[in-house]
């Protein structure tokens, strides 16, 4: 089993949230082809999602 973090990366490129960040996106102007979430970072005061688009 993976680490937490590997967990919740999987978690998050679970093509239900992608479709709505697509939605979102195409709402704004913008078109994705593809969105990928590649690292979750965890701080004492907050959390960070990088997000590869193209």
């Amino acid at each position: 089993m993976g680490s937490i973090q590997e967990m919740i990366k999987k978690d998050l490129n679970s093509s239900e949230l992608i479709e709505k960040f697509k939605q979102l996106g195409s709402e704004k102007g913008f078109i994705y082809r593809s969105i990928e979430f590649e690292d979750v970072e965890i701080e004492e005061d907050k959390i960070t999602i990088k997000i590869k688009t193209t």
